[in-house]
Parts: structure tokens; C-alpha cells; sequence
């Protein structure tokens, strides 16, 4: 499609895929499962969008991505959350406006499958915030006057790296 694609996203254990989707003017997040072929839609409720690289939960039953929502002045960003044992989708706005590139928005999981590394707007700065699922709550981890973005979660999930536009 003419969106910026992302590269489809493998469960561990190879037996679903998520990949980007697009059917007339709606762009879709889909969810194939390898072993019965079932396949399942998640449509956003606009019809200019875009969404970037999901990340499946440590349990690999939720999915997290952003999505650029072009269709309203000013554009917005939400977070999504996929339930795919549920086959549920909720989502929120998180920014008044586009994040800045796709590479910017991939939530990093935490262990377990409720709460995630992420980024939100707060006030007119994007902080970096921990963020449960179950709820879309946040919980900030910063409170600089900067905009952060490229967070990165280390392997022992202590530390998060991230690049911001402070000297």
C-alpha cells in the first residue's frame, strides 16, 4: 500500500503474524493465526491513518501500536491496544499531533502483559511514561521540558534509553 508499512511481527513461537492491512480506504491491523488460517480485522474508526510497527506483550496475547490519525485538523496520535485472546481493540488519544517518524513508536513490553515503555504528551512536552494496558492509564517516569522519542528498553528491563531535543 502507499502507507509506510511495517515489516509483519512473529509471536516467539511463530504461530501468528501481525501485519499491515488495507482494504478500500480503511487501513487495518491484522492478526493471521498459522495454524487455523483464521485471520482477524482491527479497524480504526477513521479513514486517513497510519499505524507503525506493533509489539506483541512478553505473553504474546496483547499487541501495542501507534497510530497516526490524519482524517481531523490537527492530526492526532493514539495508542492501541490489541486483545488477541479477546479479539478486542481500545485505543486513546496520546499526542495533539503526529509522532515524528515511525522508528519513534514502539512501545517496549514490560514482563507480563499489562503495562509497557511508552511516551505521552504532557502539556506541551512528550514524556516517557510507563503504560497499563488494561486501562490505558500512564504512569510518568520523566518530567523535562523536552521532547523524548526512540525509547529502548534494556534486557533486564531497569534501564530505558531514549533520544530527546535537550542541550
Amino acid at each position: 500500500n502507499d502507507y509506510w508499512s511495517q515489516v509483519p511481527s512473529w509471536t516467539s513461537d511463530g504461530n501468528q503474524i501481525v501485519y499491515h492491512g488495507k482494504k478500500l480506504d480503511k487501513v487495518s491491523v491484522v492478526v493471521r493465526d498459522e495454524g487455523s488460517g483464521e485471520e482477524w480485522e482491527y479497524y480504526q474508526d477513521v479513514l486517513i491513518s497510519d499505524w507503525y510497527w506493533a509489539a506483541w506483550s512478553k505473553n504474546e496475547e496483547k499487541l501495542a501500536l501507534v497510530i497516526d490519525d490524519f482524517s481531523q485538523e490537527p492530526p492526532t496520535t493514539r495508542l492501541s491496544i490489541v486483545d488477541v485472546v479477546q479479539q478486542t481493540l481500545v485505543d486513546t488519544l496520546i499526542l495533539k499531533y503526529p509522532m515524528p517518524g515511525w522508528w519513534s513508536n514502539i512501545p517496549n513490553w514490560l514482563t507480563g502483559s499489562n503495562h509497557f515503555i511508552g511516551l505521552a504528551q504532557q502539556g506541551q512536552y512528550i514524556q516517557l511514561c510507563k503504560t497499563f494496558s488494561d486501562d490505558l492509564s500512564v504512569e510518568l517516569l520523566t518530567d523535562t521540558p523536552s521532547i523524548k522519542f526512540a525509547t529502548k528498553l534494556s534486557p533486564d528491563e531497569e534501564l530505558v534509553a531514549y533520544v530527546s531535543d535537550e542541550d
